[in-house]
């Protein structure tokens, strides 16, 4: 036996339509307030995500633009190629730094004459310096070339050069930026 539902109306005509009609009215004002909800919530949770997504695809863009660089200035093919990759992804994993300002620090030393090697062993020594010295990692892949090559140094020893660099401009009335452009001056004579 199935289970019957009865509604029995005592009233006239005229009033039970009107109860309808208020029961109606109330049941789509229900389903409309629903459905705003529905929608604020969907904004909500959608909007970040996707949001998040075009960040990540921009990123990504933009580290690839930065290797495709590093490849054509510094000539990089084949393993040395993805050994510069590796690193700038490793250094933007373990440093405030992003894989792509990891990009561009290799950039720098690239346009140097830095080669594969030569920006592998460079690089962290590097990302210290800019760290230090609160800058971009390019402008101060820029100074420690220029000093680097300025003193016709090897490679090996730029982390001693951006320790003398570091300990220099964070005890004195200076900044790295004033030491580079100071060694423009100095660097000839040097």
């Amino acid at each position: 036996m199935a289970n019957e539902i009865k509604i029995e109306i005592k009233a006239d005509g005229s009033q039970a339509e009107k109860e309808v009609k208020n029961l109606r009215g109330k049941v789509d004002g229900l389903a409309s307030g629903m459905k705003s909800a529905g929608k604020k919530m969907s904004m909500g949770i959608t909007a970040p995500i996707v949001g998040m997504g075009i960040g990540i695809i921009k990123s990504g863009a933009d580290f690839q633009k930065a290797m495709n660089r590093v490849r054509v200035v510094s000539g990089a093919t084949g393993s040395d190629l993805e050994s510069l990759t590796e690193l700038a992804k490793e250094l933007g994993s373990t440093t405030q730094f992003s894989a792509s300002e990891a990009a561009e620090g290799m950039n720098f030393l690239a346009m140097a004459g830095f080669e594969a090697n030569d920006i592998m062993t460079a690089l962290p020594a590097t990302l210290s310096l800019a760290a230090a010295g609160q800058m971009e990692l390019g402008a101060a892949a820029d100074i420690a070339s220029n000093i680097l090559t300025g003193y016709n140094m090897e490679t090996k020893e730029l982390g001693h050069a951006t320790d003398v660099l570091t300990k220099t401009f964070t005890s004195t009335n200076t900044d790295l930026v004033q030491l580079g452009e100071a060694f423009k001056f100095v660097g000839p004579v040097a």
